[in-house]
């Protein structure tokens, strides 16, 4: 499907706005602030006075940009390559019109933000799909109008901009162009337990994602992308298996020798499955599909169930552990299959809440939860500080992520109709070339 290309780019609330700054040094501070606020309707809060400062000084930029060519190394790699010197060098970008569809993700232009302190310019060359993203995409999570969406980028650092004043310098927080970098799904929540004001910030939610060609976004949003991965590859790290991670090595302590029951084939379920036989463990893995199982079996797997012919398939995983029950199941499914789990799980065992995908609401076997002392425990991405761990395994492991297919960003709604099939087995990814 060929999305519609917008007359002009959509205002809404950005993580890294794509106004382009000024670059006008006599400008006062006040002038400065117009051209990275986040809100329209902050502009509007500014005097007029400032307001006409700042657009005489955008025509000057103009004029002065059509005059000059930017410092190789910079976003002019990406105007050269993607657009021509002498051509409109705007950025792609997809964003979310309203109401929220799938047959509402429209491709639009905007120019692409040089970094400020403490920022980094990424050329984006992937992202991939979550069911947060489906969410998002679909209305399931409001969003402002224009929302660009995507929580998962990978690509190349064109530009870094200067240190923060004063600021502790972390190694992980120094990158050069040209290296390949990943997001973080969470912007604020660099280590340390979740809060509210931590996980505040959603990229491709509350803040603008990476469905675009050029993100600018602060250095303690991004990692280094594992050593050995492309960046459709990296891309797909981010949300699901930093989920993974957490759930089974941050929350689950899981060690070799122990037994885990994955559910599924999706992108979550296929990282826990990796990351399982990585550290040693046993692994059971559920699906409707017999294909599938065999997939499932040929990456590791040690035993599958088709839960369609075994409804029971918590008394099945459990009899395959010899009646002890599994140390950890990864549990998708939500109300649907939570009761199932709990018969798989062994006493003082651990169930990490992942998904919904079978329902919000239902009966819980809340005698079982207590009698058998299983510790059920939501799990919500993870912090910066687990994805630099996760990168270090995924190194030392040389784990490498399934794709199962790749779009073009301009067929963006096509990947979340494949995702929305069920077809899929691992992650669904888009190409942003």
């Amino acid at each position: 499907m060929q999305m519609p290309l917008l007359a002009k780019p959509m205002d809404g609330a950005c993580g890294h706005s794509p106004r382009r700054p000024s670059f006008d040094a006599r400008l006062g501070r006040e002038a400065r602030k117009f051209t990275y606020c986040v809100h329209k309707d902050e502009q509007d809060r500014l005097s007029p006075a400032v307001r006409n400062v700042e657009i005489a000084n955008a025509e000057a930029c103009k004029l002065a940009c059509a005059r000059s060519r930017p410092a190789a190394g910079t976003v002019a790699a990406f105007n050269q390559v993607a657009a021509g010197d002498e051509k409109d060098s705007r950025m792609k970008i997809v964003r979310v019109a309203q109401p929220a569809a799938i047959d509402q993700l429209r491709i639009s232009a905007a120019d692409p933000r040089p970094p400020q302190p403490g920022e980094v310019m990424v050329r984006v060359r992937a992202t991939s799909l979550n069911y947060h993203d489906l969410l998002v995409v679909n209305g399931g999570i409001p969003t402002p109008p224009g929302r660009i969406p995507m929580s998962d980028g990978a690509g190349e650092v064109l530009e870094v901009g200067p240190p923060l004043p004063d600021a502790p310098r972390d190694p992980s927080c120094i990158f050069k162009p040209g290296d390949l970098v990943m997001s973080t799904f969470f912007r604020h929540w660099h280590d340390g337990e979740p809060t509210a004001v931590k996980c505040g910030a959603v990229y491709g939610e509350s803040i603008d994602g990476y469905a675009c060609e050029i993100a600018t976004v602060p250095a303690t949003s991004l990692t280094k992308a594992p050593a050995g991965l492309t960046a459709l590859e990296a891309a797909t790290l981010p949300c699901a298996a930093l989920t993974a991670w957490r759930a089974l090595v941050v929350q689950g302590g899981v060690k070799a020798g122990d037994t885990v029951l994955v559910q599924g084939s999706g992108g979550v379920s296929v990282f826990a499955l990796q990351i399982a036989k990585a550290v040693g463990a046993t692994v059971i893995a559920t699906s409707s599909s017999d294909e599938k199982l065999q997939r499932l079996l040929a990456l590791g797997a040690d035993h599958g169930i088709n839960y369609k012919a075994t409804p029971k398939w918590g008394a099945a995983a459990r009899s395959l552990t010899d009646g002890r029950g599994v140390d950890h199941v990864v549990e998708i499914g939500g109300a649907g299959t939570l009761n199932q789990s709990i018969t798989a799980c062994r006493v003082g065992g651990h169930i990490a809440m992942i998904g919904v995908l079978t329902g919000r609401e239902g009966e819980v076997s809340t005698v079982r939860l207590l009698a058998n002392q299983i510790r059920l425990q939501g799990v919500m991405v993870g912090s910066r500080a687990d994805q630099l761990a996760m990168v270090r395994a995924f190194e030392a492991c040389r784990i490498k992520p399934i794709v199962d297919a790749s779009f073009a960003l301009e067929d963006m709604g096509q990947a979340f109709r494949h995702q929305m099939s069920g077809s899929h087995f691992g992650k669904i990814s888009v190409a942003v070339d």
